[in-house]
């Protein structure tokens, strides 16, 4: 499925940079179908720190409302949250918060553990479902979740004081129960049959529960985790069943820093699928470093 970037709020904490000289291509061309989109950088127009409304259309059966948001159908939103665009009412009882699941490549360097940290401080604002230590090109193998633990730790020293400004903010024994490893190996070449781990399992349990909200499944390195969850669906589910599960699980990959990626928008044209292929005017590019787009990001919208 085709997604315009404008009506994918996603905030910048998701955005975990990395050099794009490793990344991997869709039909040849990483900027393939891409459209320059929503800023999601702080102040912007689509997700960031103290944005604006969603763009016309966006709706809570598919995750209209920005991050934290309270909005109504009339793109009235509370303070600290963005507003509802121009999608009709929720129903009642609905979450806004968007259910997501990070994996991340911790270690490869100290872009990561920033992002988490940023995640973490933020957790009251989503429904945090699962931290999958992963890898990507920058990171071709991964052993334990050591790393993911120590954050997780010291967010413990935080977090009574982080409820008193929100009792949304997640225990730390929650936090735990979802930190697991994803594939240990790179790329494809560690996805397919037998070759499942606690994190595609954990991605499959997620997207199976009954909520009506999607699950955002993201990449902040490779996105074979998920291609592993994929596989393991295809292969134990009929056409229909992974239809509805393929529906309910949407993809932001950040610069497709390996070919699980591809992989999955390839395979699954119906996905919903988004790559964020340029991020700060410091990075790379085959005609040299891109400029002029400081606090923003370019998203790819593959079929």
């Amino acid at each position: 499925m085709v997604v315009d970037s404008k009506h994918i709020l996603l905030p910048s904490l998701l955005i975990s940079l990395a050099p794009v000289a490793c990344s991997d291509t869709v039909d040849g061309n990483n900027q393939s179908g891409a459209g320059t989109g929503g800023t999601i950088g702080s102040g912007g127009d689509a997700a960031g720190s103290g944005g604006d409304a969603a763009g016309s259309g966006g709706s809570a059966a598919d995750g209209g409302a920005g991050t934290g948001g309270d909005g109504d159908g009339n793109g009235n939103g509370n303070t600290g949250g963005t507003s509802m665009g121009t999608g009709g009412s929720a129903p009642d009882g609905y979450n806004f918060r968007r259910r997501a699941i990070h994996t991340t490549d911790l270690g490869a360097d100290v872009d990561d553990q920033q992002s988490m940290v940023r995640q973490l401080v933020m957790a009251n604002d989503f429904d945090l479902e699962g931290l999958i230590v992963a890898t990507g090109c920058w990171k071709k193998s991964q052993s334990n979740t050591g790393m993911l633990d120590s954050l997780v730790d010291a967010y413990a020293g935080a977090v009574d004081n982080l409820k008193v400004h929100d009792p949304a903010f997640p225990d730390v024994s929650y936090l735990q129960s979802i930190s697991v490893m994803g594939q240990t190996g790179y790329g494809m070449g560690d996805v397919g049959d037998g070759k499942s781990s606690p994190g595609s399992d954990l991605i499959i349990e997620a997207v199976d529960k009954d909520d009506p909200r999607p699950v955002w499944a993201t990449c902040w390195g490779g996105c074979n985790t998920i291609a592993q969850a994929l596989w393991d669906v295809r292969a134990s589910r009929s056409a229909e069943e992974l239809a509805e599960f393929v529906s309910r699980l949407h993809v932001y990959d950040i610069l497709g820093q390996g070919d699980g990626g591809t992989w999955i928008a390839k395979t699954f044209p119906d996905i919903i699928y988004i790559r964020a292929t340029a991020v700060y005017n410091w990075q790379p590019s085959a005609d040299g470093p891109t400029g002029g787009n400081r606090g923003q990001t370019q998203s790819t919208a593959i079929r």
